[in-house]
């Protein structure tokens, strides 16, 4: 027997985004034929796999929002845990809550809904080409990717991988109007 559950989030899934993240390498992400690799940053190294998975996904946010308005964004990924902490839209660790924030922040700004799937990490062939730098693989497997990569703006990661966030300043919520699609207006 087969039910399909018209409340159910994935009933209204719009668009999918592939994710991925190493501990060691970088991360990467893939959704429709755009695709971006980030190399992790010397102060993100020593961060949590879950946290490196979990930036990925918040920069598909961010720098594709804008193109998902309204939309029900399914994101696969191969971390349990995060699959979970996005679901739930809690974490304990601060780093990943921090950007826990900033996506709950890009959901409300772009009227988007975040549905994260568990997919097994052997199936999820492009996302992991991606942050293997294994382009060669990745072109193969997707043809009609695009020949160059998102472009990542250096203001976001500045936003995103702060390493001791403020939500309540000022400045923050200057960063943030300076992020393609932030948007965010200050009261003075």
């Amino acid at each position: 027997m087969c039910v399909l559950l018209l409340g159910h989030p994935e009933a209204r899934v719009s668009k999918v985004v592939a994710t991925d993240a190493s501990g060691s390498w970088r991360c990467g992400a893939c959704w429709s034929n755009h695709w971006f690799r980030m190399q992790w940053q010397e102060e993100t190294q020593e961060s949590h796999i879950t946290y490196k998975e979990l930036v990925p996904i918040v920069l598909a946010v961010t720098v594709w929002g804008r193109q998902w308005r309204n939309a029900t964004i399914q994101v696969l990924c191969d971390n349990e845990a995060v699959v979970a902490i996005v679901n739930q839209g809690t974490a304990r660790d601060k780093e990943c809550m921090h950007l826990l924030r900033c996506l709950a922040f890009l959901k409300a700004r772009f009227n988007i809904e975040i549905v994260s799937t568990h997919i097994a990490g052997k199936t999820n062939t492009l996302a992991d080409a991606l942050y293997r730098t294994a382009m060669s693989r990745f072109r193969m497997l997707h043809v009609q990717a695009d020949p160059t990569p998102t472009k990542i703006p250096v203001v976001v990661l500045d936003v995103l991988l702060v390493r001791k966030p403020d939500w309540t300043s000022q400045g923050w919520a200057e960063q943030w109007s300076s992020v393609p699609g932030g948007g965010v207006r200050c009261a003075n």
